[in-house]
């Protein structure tokens, strides 16, 4: 029987526009069958290697790197970007390694065979994590409360008759002669008690301020005396150890001394009995040593 020629794969065209070539950088089916077809015509032809990407712009030759990675292709991306980039391929397996597990050159016999297939899926990107939560600012320090502010002082005059009579009965003051006050009677006495209850005031600051400095100096005065006190008793104890050293000093002198006497005595001693033994006779036919000398009877 005759074989059946293999009909002979349409080559894509190699040379593209140059609004193609900036093709949409999102990519797309139609750039991804593109690349797609051009790498299934390399691995049908006998041909060992190839370079393409004359008119493929980055984002298509990313592609011709992932499609050449899944059929198991030597991929190498040479020249200079944005200039003469290219994408070489080469077949380093055997196309057994093609993940789709069917024949490459049936895409290319007119759309006879199997379809092409689809595009692997790509992954979308995790969502970022979110940002923990920002720390909540410190609370503002409270301002220390501050005592009030004494009021000002009213000024009597601008005060009516009612007001001054209500100051005065405050005061115990009867109510009949309150009543018998001119405006000026008025003011002038709520004026009076308010200065003597001022001068009050004033002698009772005065006067604790004088218990205070009283107790200041008591406490000032009670700690001079235990200074002098604690003074007084370290150079007590001082003139003490002192006496003690002088005494025990003076004991071991007089010790010294005495070791001294005796020693001089001692010696002494033995002197005088070596002189007396050299002076005594000595009796005849002893030889020349001198006898002992024999106690009488009383």
């Amino acid at each position: 029987p005759t074989p059946t020629p293999t009909p002979t794969p349409t080559p894509i065209p190699t040379s593209a526009a140059a609004e193609e070539k900036e093709g949409d950088e999102d990519g797309g089916e139609e750039e991804w069958d593109r690349v797609h077809n051009r790498i299934l015509q390399f691995i049908a032809s006998g041909e060992t290697s190839v370079t393409i990407g004359e008119d493929m712009n980055s984002h298509q030759r990313q592609l011709g790197h992932e499609i050449a990675e899944s059929y198991g292709l030597k991929h190498v991306a040479t020249g200079m970007p944005g200039i003469n980039r290219r994408l070489v391929l080469s077949k380093v397996k055997a196309t057994s390694n093609n993940p789709f597990n069917f024949d490459p050159t049936s895409a290319l016999h007119d759309n006879v065979g199997a379809p092409l297939p689809a595009p692997p899926a790509v992954a979308a990107p995790a969502p970022p994590a979110p940002a923990p939560p920002a720390p909540a600012p410190p609370a503002p320090p409270v301002a220390p409360s501050e005592p009030p502010a004494p009021a000002a002082p009213r000024d009597l005059r601008k005060l009516s008759m009612r007001e001054l009579g209500t100051i005065l009965k405050e005061t115990a003051l009867d109510e009949d002669v309150i009543n018998g006050l001119s405006r000026w009677e008025r003011v002038q006495l709520v004026t009076s008690m308010r200065a003597e209850e001022e001068a009050e005031v004033a002698k009772g600051v005065a006067r604790r301020a004088e218990e205070e400095a009283a107790a200041v100096a008591a406490v000032m005065a009670a700690e001079e005396a235990e200074a002098a006190a604690a003074a007084a008793a370290a150079e007590a104890e001082a003139q003490a150890k002192a006496e003690a050293e002088m005494r025990a000093a003076a004991a071991e002198a007089d010790a010294q001394a005495q070791a001294v006497a005796a020693v001089a005595a001692a010696a002494a001693a033995a002197a005088s009995f070596g002189r007396c033994q050299l002076n005594e006779p000595t009796p005849a036919g002893t030889g020349g040593v001198p006898r002992r000398p024999v106690p009488q009877k009383q």
